[in-house]
Order: C-alpha cells, then sequence, then structure tokens
C-alpha cells in the first residue's frame, strides 16, 4: 500500500515481523518457505503491500505459530483490508503528499481500471479541473491545493508511459457534475479528448438512459500490480482497500459489466463534447 499503515495494519505487521524473527527466519527463508519472492515479504513487512487473510494464514504456517494464532492473524487481517481509513491518516502530509503517494501506487500497477460515476477522474484532469476537485476534497483543511494540482498533473506522465494501460468507464454524472464555469468546463473537455487520444487509454461513458447493470454506488479504481492486485474505493469521510481475491474479483466483474453497457471511441468522445458543451 502507498498509504501510511492504519493502527490495525500496524499491528499485523508487528505480529508478521514478530512471528518470521521468532522462528529464525530471514526474509529469503521465509520466501522460500511460502514460494514468494524475497522482496514480497519484505514489502509486507514494510507496509508497502497488505497481506490477505490467506497470506497471514500462510505465513503464520510457515513460521510454525499454534492454531489460535493463526486464527486471530486471519480476522486482523481481514478486518486490517476491511478498515475504513480516515482522510485525516490519508492527508496527514499533506494534499501534495497524497498525490505523490497516490502516483507511487500507480507506477507500481501495469494496469488501472477505474469507474467514476461523479466527477473526471484525476488522471483525466485539467490543472484547473483539479485544482477546483482538490479544494473540495480538502476536508480536513489542510491547504496546499495549488501544489497539489500540479502534483496531479505531474502523475499523468505515466498514460504516456510505454506498457501500461488504461480503462476509464464514466457515468453521464461525471460530464454533468460542474465544479466551475463553461469555461473551466470547454478546457476540461480538451483534455480529456486529448488523453483518450493516447494508446494507452480507453473511456467508456455511460448515458443516463441506458438500462442499469448495477447501482453507481461510489467510484472504485482497480490497481492492477503484480502479486498484489488491489481495489481503492473513496467515500466522504475515508478510503478502503479491499483486497481479497473475492473482492478484487467481484469490482473486476462490476467493471466489465459497467465497460460493456457503455458508449466507446467516437461515440463516446461526441457524447461527452454534446454533455459538457451543451
Amino acid at each position: 500500500m502507498s498509504q501510511p499503515p492504519s493502527p490495525s495494519q500496524q499491528r499485523l505487521i508487528s505480529i508478521l515481523r514478530g512471528l518470521r524473527a521468532g522462528a529464525g527466519l530471514t526474509t529469503y527463508q521465509l520466501g522460500e518457505r511460502l514460494g514468494w519472492s524475497q522482496s514480497r515479504v519484505t514489502r509486507i513487512e514494510n507496509g508497502i503491500i497488505q497481506a490477505s487473510a490467506d497470506d497471514a494464514d500462510a505465513w503464520a504456517e510457515a513460521t510454525g505459530a499454534d492454531p489460535g494464532t493463526r486464527e486471530d492473524l486471519a480476522a486482523l487481517a481481514y478486518s486490517a483490508w476491511n478498515e475504513v481509513r480516515s482522510w485525516r491518516v490519508s492527508h496527514r502530509g499533506g494534499l501534495a503528499a497524497r498525490q505523490r503517494e497516490m502516483g507511487q501506487l500507480e507506477h507500481r500497477a501495469a494496469e488501472i481500471g477505474q469507474f467514476q460515476p461523479e466527477a473526471i477522474p484525476g488522471l483525466l484532469q485539467s490543472e484547473s479541473y483539479a485544482r477546483r476537485v482538490l479544494a473540495f476534497a480538502d476536508v480536513t483543511d489542510k491547504g496546499g491545493v495549488d501544489n497539489a494540482a500540479k502534483s496531479r498533473i505531474k502523475r499523468q506522465a505515466i498514460l504516456r508511459e510505454p506498457g501500461r494501460t488504461f480503462d476509464f468507464v464514466l457515468g453521464e454524472g461525471a460530464l454533468r457534475w460542474r465544479p466551475g464555469p463553461r469555461e473551466l468546463m470547454a478546457e476540461q473537455l480538451g483534455h480529456l479528448l486529448a488523453a483518450t487520444a493516447l494508446p494507452s487509454v480507453s473511456l467508456g461513458i455511460i448515458p443516463f438512459d441506458r438500462e442499469a447493470v448495477t447501482a453507481y454506488q461510489h467510484a472504485f479504481t482497480i490497481y492492477r500490480i503484480p502479486d498484489a492486485t488491489t481495489v481503492l474505493v473513496e467515500f466522504f469521510h475515508g478510503e478502503t482497500f479491499p483486497s481479497l481475491p473475492a473482492e478484487v474479483e467481484l469490482y473486476e466483474r462490476l467493471l466489465a459489466a459497467l465497460k460493456d453497457s457503455a458508449l466507446h471511441g467516437d461515440e463516446a468522445l461526441a457524447f461527452a463534447r454534446a454533455v459538457i458543451l451543451g
């Protein structure tokens, strides 16, 4: 994970590290027992990626933990994954630092898929649009919106990196929501069209009059990272990172269904122009 570990996550990391040390195993040796790379073990212990309940159970077995410890660890890992991290924690380094952390997460992913029913995704935003959105997002009054907007725009360089793919699916509401005047939205449209012309970027738009395939409850992003695919779900009060296999599969199915129901190509771009400029 790129975000600061929550208290539950910190406790889980401490227990896992203690089990390995107690068993007298190096990170290389534990990796061999688990059939993992040494880097995966290290990343879990450093909080870069988070252990799932299955990971924690395998770790406990490999280090000779008793059945009670294995059961407690699995429950703690599940709770940590589903714990909502408050914005006060995620923004504690400031809004620009948050943007840099998200950039680090994006750089570990070969593929990113995002559904956004309410606003233009950050990787597709113009700087003026980003500035307005980040001002709304500053629920902890950290300030530094201008620097954060510039950092968000810097993140967009990843769209031009070879070997990466980005699937964006927007609801019509994402085009109709207007955080600024018509001039700002016209600029945003130009930025959107330029980004979607890149070979790495796919854009789908779901009109309001399409029959829904699911409830459009909230935005989510899937980061397909080797050994650590995870999902980011954001709420008004915080965020969570579901990463259990069944949870990731659920969001993958949702994104596929949403993508199938969307307009694509020239049809999607014509629809975006009509809505934003209409």
